[in-house]
């Protein structure tokens, strides 16, 4: 059996808002750049491309993670699909129901043990999470909901 899900409504728009603000933060390094006046030095350019790039970045991550973010219930374990790697995790390596506390608020989700664990990194980011799922973010009340009764038919010792 194979069950996905996908972010919920609120992130997508966090993501859309972010998308927006650096597209703005970009709009205002630009217009004065250097590249527009003549006798600017080589450094202040190089900086202009240097954040340039920082913004491409973080515009990249935010659109890829706003569409394509996923957990997928198998019967096998869980996996975590986002921007930078995928997490694969058996039922018998996950430890607890738990929160994590990212920059601004707290995620509910799930620990694992971090043996065991199929990780495919395809960009370094975002390794430091590798032993948390964040549920919350494709459920609000996911212990309530579909995604928390496959979870638990799965892991039950979970809930105990």
């Amino acid at each position: 059996m194979k069950k996905g899900y996908r972010l919920r409504k609120f992130y997508k728009f966090f993501f859309a808002i972010n998308i927006a603000l650096i597209v703005y933060g970009v709009s205002l390094i630009f217009p004065y750049s250097s590249l527009s006046a003549s006798g600017i030095s080589s450094f202040i350019f190089f900086i202009e491309v240097v954040l340039f790039l920082i913004f491409l970045y973080f515009l990249v991550a935010t659109v890829y993670r706003g569409l394509f973010d996923r957990v997928t219930i198998l019967s096998g374990g869980i996996e975590y699909k986002t921007f930078g790697y995928t997490i694969f995790v058996e039922w018998s390596n996950i430890s607890n129901i738990g929160s994590y506390q990212m920059k601004l608020h707290k995620l509910d989700g799930i620990f694992a043990n971090e043996e065991g664990n199929k990780l495919k990194v395809w960009f370094p980011s975002g390794i430091k999470m590798k032993t948390f799922i964040p549920l919350s973010m494709f459920d609000k009340n996911w212990r309530e909901s579909e995604l928390g009764q496959q979870i638990k038919k799965y892991a039950p010792h979970l809930f105990e």
